[in-house]
């Protein structure tokens, strides 16, 4: 028991850097949420959900929607649980609904709220992407429109 202890001790001691040895600083990442969701954003999606009466049982759900002659990205507030093909990422408080399919296109998305006039809109960007995820998503993309427009060009 003594010796099994004095391992401990060691182990704990090291872990803490007490030993006589400088150890070379490693610098983690910091890691980036899947969704981020800006202080403002969150306050207008829960005075949307509030005017809603959905009080705080919402989920923010994703999708990317055909409007010829582009995919657009749109979310919902609803009350909706995850389905089996749905990933949920919580943002800040907020819980996110992302389709399976879509979490390599919407990697790292930050959702801002702008204040425009005559009302504000939502601003989706992707500046915390990686040039390897931004260029992912963007072949996602542009593979989907391509899939889609080619659907819409078959004879009924």
């Amino acid at each position: 028991m003594n010796r099994l202890r004095l391992a401990h001790v060691a182990v704990v001691a090291l872990a803490a850097g007490c030993t006589s040895k400088s150890s070379p600083q490693v610098n983690k990442p910091i890691p980036r949420p899947p969704i981020e969701v800006s202080h403002d954003a969150r306050q207008v999606l829960n005075q949307i959900a509030t005017e809603q009466k959905f009080g705080t049982d919402w989920w923010l759900r994703f999708d990317l929607v055909w409007r010829r002659p582009e995919l657009q990205l749109e979310v919902h507030i609803d009350r909706k649980p995850p389905g089996e093909n749905d990933v949920v990422y919580d943002a800040d408080g907020v819980r996110c609904i992302v389709p399976r399919e879509l979490t390599d296109y919407l990697k790292h998305v930050r959702i801002d709220w702008l204040n425009e006039e005559p009302k504000g809109r939502f601003d989706f960007s992707f500046d915390n992407q990686t040039p390897a995820e931004r260029e992912a998503g963007r072949k996602w993309l542009q593979e989907e429109e391509e899939r889609r427009k080619r659907a819409d060009a078959k004879p009924k």
